[in-house]
């Protein structure tokens, strides 16, 4: 380890300069040296500051190392690509592909049903699951899009059927009321209807 005490003899630059070549030769770098020899970097890159101008070699030293090169020289090293993981997507079986699994799992033997689960990649709960909806007919493959309501025709009957009917009460109170007035210009009292019956 180097001690200050050692400037005594020497005057102060030179005893910094040979300090400052050897932690430049220094295998591990100027920081290593530094730690290795107990030497202050603030000390260090202090006197390497005054005594540059004499040692014309030391020019790029700082150069190399200052923060604008560090940023350039990370600005010009190739990034590494990003890796982009794409988004999981819950998996989906189609009613065929449930009725499919279904039969294999009926007609495995006896201890075989964990295997099949296992290379479908799924679990009993979906087994019963999926025999429930095969219980309810939900397993029959259905056309995409909206679906037909049941009742919609029915309905659409009785509409019609209910216009059709108005038509026919408007024409009757046409008729009555015409019937009306040909009575009161013959003078014809007609009797009264009962609204009731």
């Amino acid at each position: 380890m180097l001690q200050v005490g050692s400037e005594k003899g020497h005057d102060a630059s030179s005893y910094w300069g040979e300090i400052i070549g050897q932690a430049r030769s220094y295998r591990h770098g100027v920081t290593a040296y530094c730690r290795t020899n107990g030497i202050s970097k603030r000390a260090f890159y202090h006197w390497f500051g005054k005594l540059r101008n004499q040692h014309p070699e030391w020019k790029d030293d700082l150069k190399r190392n200052s923060p604008r090169a560090r940023k350039n020289s990370k600005a010009g090293r190739a990034q590494p690509e990003t890796e982009v993981v794409p988004k999981a997507k819950r998996r989906s079986f189609s009613a065929e592909d449930k009725l499919r699994i279904l039969k294999e799992i009926d007609e495995a033997p006896p201890g075989q049903i964990g295997a099949v689960l296992r290379k479908e990649g799924i679990y009993s709960s979906h087994l019963n699951k999926w025999r429930r909806e095969m219980r309810e007919a939900a397993l029959i493959p259905k056309k995409r899009g909206p679906q037909a309501n049941p009742l919609a025709f029915e309905l659409k009957q009785l509409e019609a059927k209910y216009a059709k009917m108005e038509k026919r009460l408007r024409q009757a109170e046409q008729i009555i009321d015409l019937q009306k007035k040909v009575s009161e210009l013959l003078g014809v009292t007609l009797e009264p209807i009962d609204e009731d019956s």
